[in-house]
């Protein structure tokens, strides 16, 4: 027989104490499988004058990853991972053909980040930015999009295809571990 808090007794199963641990475990496992809660950091990246509308930017966070900031109104800007979603290169803005390049394969990225030529598949993720007062901020820690921009080639479309060809390869030679 146990006691609870206040001294009584009372019965605990070994099944009552089973659930509630498996649950607790549950609970734990949701939380780490969720990552961990990045509180946004946002950094300034430049004056509001720096920015031209229409115009990307390249600036460097203090992680070192680099991002093109566009001025899209009056008050109003968008923060563009410079890593292509294809390869995981770095990306350049092709001011003559006004869009965003990659060296590695040529792929093409319209300046609100849509793809316009492959073989890239998928846009160039958004990070959270602001501009406040005349400082033009991009929050460098968090949120899917930041994170999956921040791994870079982990999460390119190249390396996703090299993971689900080997997945590919296990499966008929009998080794599904996946």
């Amino acid at each position: 027989m146990d006691h609870d808090i206040e001294g009584r007794e009372c019965e605990i199963s070994q099944r009552h104490l089973l659930a509630a641990t498996v649950r607790a475990g549950m609970v734990l496992v949701a939380g780490a499988a969720a990552g961990p809660g990045e509180a946004a950091q946002w950094v300034a990246v430049g004056d509001a004058r720096d920015f031209r509308q229409g115009v990307p930017k390249r600036v460097v966070l203090p992680n070192g990853r680099a991002v093109f900031v566009v001025r899209t109104g009056p008050k109003q800007v968008r923060a563009l991972s410079a890593l292509c979603t294809h390869a995981g290169v770095e990306i350049r803005w092709d001011s003559r053909q006004r869009r965003f390049t990659c060296p590695a394969h040529s792929a093409a990225f319209a300046i609100d980040g849509a793809v316009t030529r492959g073989p890239a598949r998928t846009r160039l993720p958004l990070l959270a930015s602001s501009q406040q007062g005349a400082a033009v901020r991009v929050d460098a820690s968090g949120g899917a999009a930041n994170r999956r921009a921040r791994r870079g080639t982990g999460d390119s479309e190249h390396e996703r295809g090299e993971r689900e060809h080997e997945r590919e390869r296990r499966r008929e030679h009998g080794r599904d571990d996946d």
